[in-house]
């Protein structure tokens, strides 16, 4: 999708490291390529993800296998960043389609590349998708409404555990 956008007035920074253990894993020689070609920048595991979130215009998660909720797209909504990941379980309870980001099909880079040219093209709809992702944060995934709702879990499953339900 970098390369397709290549020319266009978008830059794209992979934040993170490679996980050597994971056959998924994009590796450092193939980012280190990407790099090269001007596709991408790297900039490596971060600690500094709310200056980051502060300098980006969107945040894409293109993964395709089961991480649960992705706390990159819970961190991006909750600084009002629009997010574009695929249509998944964890991925699709943060982002909202066409509503805090969009959602495309797993491994679709046709759908990707559309879906980020569409909100890079259109300031105003992203602007307001980051504004109704933060208020999205703010109403069910701050720290407080996870650990309720965790704890919630865990004393209904005690409570089946104990025959009280």
């Amino acid at each position: 999708m970098a390369r397709r956008l290549k020319h266009a007035r978008v830059q794209f920074a992979v934040i993170g490291a490679p996980d050597p253990e994971s056959l998924d894993s994009v590796t450092a020689a193939e980012l280190e390529r990407w790099r090269k070609e001007g596709i991408v920048q790297f900039w490596g595991a971060r600690t500094d993800m709310a200056d980051i979130f502060r300098r980006a215009a969107l945040c894409v998660l293109p993964t395709y296998y089961r991480e649960g909720v992705p706390k990159v797209l819970i961190e991006a909504s909750a600084s009002g960043v629009p997010c574009i990941t695929t249509d998944t379980a964890g991925c699709r309870d943060i982002v909202v389609h066409d509503e805090t980001g969009l959602l495309v099909p797993p491994r679709d880079v046709d759908a990707l590349t559309g879906a980020v040219t569409a909100l890079m093209c259109d300031p105003d709809r992203r602007q307001a998708m980051g504004e109704r992702a933060c208020e999205r944060f703010h109403s069910g995934f701050t720290l407080d409404h996870v650990v309720d709702a965790t704890f919630e879990t865990y004393d209904a499953l005690l409570r089946v555990v104990a025959g009280k339900t």
